[in-house]
């Protein structure tokens, strides 16, 4: 049986929650970019395996535990939305806080080539129409 993008991504984001960033790393295609939510004060696009370990690294900085559940996943044939709920711990607080944050993943023969962070689901479907449209 062969794994769809959706299974995938469950699985990897399951990985995640294990293992941190390290456990997903090689599944990554080598040239992914990410670009962070526009939200963000000094928002970046990394590129490589290596930023994405570096966004990953500066995020867990800040916390003690960085964890993803999975709400909903929208399959639009090369992409992929995925909603989720983000739950982090405060490095010196110790409390657990959580938001929810949608992640749009662009694949290529199973495997992520791209991720763009939203801050809703509807941010996330608008930019991914927009994007699909302009092909």
């Amino acid at each position: 049986m062969t794994l769809g993008d959706a299974d995938k991504l469950r699985i990897g984001y399951a990985a995640f929650n294990h293992g941190g960033i390290e456990a997903i790393l090689e599944s990554l295609d080598p040239k992914i970019h990410v670009r962070e939510r526009e939200t963000m004060p000094d928002r970046s696009t990394y590129h490589g395996r290596a930023g994405v370990q570096r966004l990953f690294s500066t995020m867990i900085e800040a916390f003690d535990d960085l964890q993803y559940e999975v709400e909903e996943i929208i399959d639009r044939g090369n992409y992929s939305v995925v909603v989720l709920r983000q739950l982090v711990r405060g490095r010196g607080s110790g409390i657990t806080m959580g938001a929810r944050t949608v992640h749009v993943w662009e694949m290529h023969d199973g495997r992520p080539i791209a991720l763009t962070i939203f801050g809703t689901r509807e941010q996330a479907l608008a930019s991914l129409d927009d994007r699909l449209h302009q092909r």
